[in-house]
């Protein structure tokens, strides 16, 4: 003998198919990367409550209606948000840095709400950032 076991053309070919078939599914099948939704990469959340701080015994923050004015430090655009009754809002947005105002009720019709003083906000992908907006300090 010459050191070969005896192999039937019919395994040969078999084993090569198989090897054939095998190196394309191997090549074919892409590799599988754990990636981050796509949401949590390209958007970020102002969450928050508007208000006024004062008033009566005890005082303290009472949140009312009113606007959420967000100006982008990169475009001169502003978003206004209206806010309900609650004070809360939720605004989505594009990772930057914005100046946020919360703004009072208007009092009348075609009246200018009370605003309060301005805030620099930076908003990293996937950050919710919590603030309250502050539109009146009352004695």
């Amino acid at each position: 003998m010459n050191g070969r076991l005896p192999v039937s053309r019919l395994l040969r070919t078999s084993l090569c198919a198989f090897l054939v078939v095998f190196a394309a599914l191997v090549v074919s099948v892409p590799t599988a990367r754990a990636a981050p939704p796509l949401a949590a990469t390209s958007r970020a959340f102002l969450v928050g409550r508007l208000g006024y701080e004062g008033g009566p015994y005890p005082g303290g923050f009472h949140a009312t209606a009113g606007s959420v004015e967000v100006a982008f430090t990169t475009h001169p655009l502003v978003l206004k948000k209206k806010v309900g009754k609650s004070g809360d809002f939720r605004i989505p947005l594009s990772p930057g840095t914005y100046i946020v105002t919360g703004c009072g009720p208007s009092s009348s019709a075609g009246s200018t709400p009370r605003c309060g003083r301005p805030k620099t906000v930076t908003l990293r992908a996937g950050e919710v950032r919590h603030i309250r907006l502050v539109w009146m300090y009352a004695p």
